[in-house]
């Protein structure tokens, strides 16, 4: 059997390991506690520019990164295709650098790195 590390399992069986619920402040065992992501189109921006919003809570110590993709496989972190603009406590801002009218296909998404156990 593979063992599953304690961020893996979901208590509360709502569908969000618990490395989410840690990062996203949520509580692990109350399935009606959750922080979601954003995902917003700037419509006033001639170039459509897509932004991710990521809540968290710095002090948690995990390390969360925006990452993009045009056909769901190949995945891009920060680099010159998406931009980390906020860093803030109590989330992230990441934009991409593709307008919608020159790549309609695109896929954005978190990644969180388990911390040290």
């Amino acid at each position: 059997d593979q063992q599953i590390s304690q961020w893996e399992h979901d208590p509360d069986q709502d569908g969000v390991e618990t490395i989410w619920e840690y990062a996203f402040v949520t509580n692990p065992l109350d399935a009606t506690s959750f922080n979601t992501l954003s995902i917003e189109v700037d419509e006033s921006d001639p170039d459509h520019p897509v932004y991710l919003r990521i809540p968290r809570l710095s002090r948690r110590q995990t390390q969360i990164t925006g990452e993009l993709s045009f056909d769901l496989f190949n995945w891009e972190g920060t680099s010159s295709h998406i931009l980390l603009l906020e860093d803030e406590p109590t989330h992230l801002l990441y934009q991409n650098t593709f307008s919608v009218e020159e790549q309609p296909k695109q896929f954005m998404r978190a990644v969180i790195e388990i911390p040290n156990q």
